[in-house]
């Protein structure tokens, strides 16, 4: 089950995001509801892999917050270049990320994995800016904020 949201636009219509579990991955989803094409860079690949300006925050039972670090890629090797979503009317594109490199510090170094399992839910936050679209030439790309809903291990299966 994946949970959604609605995100603020001064570009297009709404697109929700969802976040689901998959396994050992962590699956966000982007989805035009909107009636016209839209593009947003969504971080950028490197020789080491993907980097992603998606923030993961985890929160437990009693409301405690962490910010998760993203160890997937720890240092750019080679060139740097976007990662662009090009998403089509009624259309849906995704990233993955390894929960187990999604990793509170505050929390000895847990990993989204063992914080699920003790309980702990996750929600994930994109900005795209138009910095970020000038950057990967997107000239006329979406900018503004989207959150997904929280996911939980009840609601990690799809």
């Amino acid at each position: 089950m994946a949970l959604e949201a609605n995100l603020s636009s001064d570009r297009s219509a709404p697109q929700p995001m969802e976040i689901a579990r998959t396994g050992d991955k962590l699956q966000v989803l982007f989805r035009n509801t909107g009636e016209t094409r839209t593009a947003f860079v969504v971080g950028g690949l490197t020789g080491l892999g993907s980097i992603y300006t998606i923030d993961f925050i985890s929160t437990r039972p009693d409301g405690t917050t962490c910010k998760l670090l993203n160890t997937t890629v720890t240092g750019v090797a080679g060139a740097f270049v976007p990662v662009i979503l090009r998403l089509e009317p009624g259309s849906v594109d995704s990233i993955t990320v390894d929960l187990h490199k999604l990793i509170c510090t505050a929390n000895g170094n847990s990993s989204a994995d063992q914080l699920l399992r003790l309980g702990h839910s996750i929600r994930a936050t994109f900005s795209a800016t138009a910095e970020g679209n000038n950057w990967g030439r997107v000239w006329s790309g979406w900018t503004g904020q989207i959150s997904s809903g929280s996911l939980a291990i009840n609601s990690s299966r799809r």
